[in-house]
């Protein structure tokens, strides 16, 4: 699936009739039912499911740049500096973590995927003072 394709997707579908956007409302159930669409193939995929793998991806996207905007005082996620992390890989890690995780599915989804992407993607222990 092209990046065009999935942007514009995003950009018209991630709005419902009421106006409101569907990520207002997404729990970590719903959440985890998208994120696992995010690997398939495109000949697999309908409408519908085009649909939730973008409203995963944007999601995921969005609260991944938020949290590198903000520049937390005491960061919990250090992307490798050296490599380049997609938004589809880091969809697929928080889809894995929901899925390894089904006891915090009634958690807050936004905390969710920080911790999984502070999971996969942890920041170095700086040494103590002594």
């Amino acid at each position: 699936m092209s990046r065009k394709w999935l942007i514009l997707m995003g950009l018209f579908c991630l709005v419902q009739p009421s106006g409101t956007f569907a990520a207002d409302t997404i729990d970590a159930v719903k959440l985890r039912e998208y994120c696992q669409l995010v690997g398939l193939d495109d000949s697999q995929m309908n409408g519908d499911k085009i649909l939730h793998a973008s409203i995963c991806l944007f999601y995921v996207a969005g609260i991944s740049e938020g949290y590198d905007v903000a520049g937390a005082a005491h960061k919990q996620i250090c992307f490798p500096a050296d490599s380049v992390v997609t938004n589809g890989q880091k969809a697929l890690i928080v889809s894995k973590y929901l899925n390894d995780h089904p006891e915090m599915l009634n958690n807050p989804s936004v905390y969710l995927v920080l911790n999984a992407l502070s999971e996969a993607f942890p920041c170095p222990v700086a040494p103590k003072r002594k």
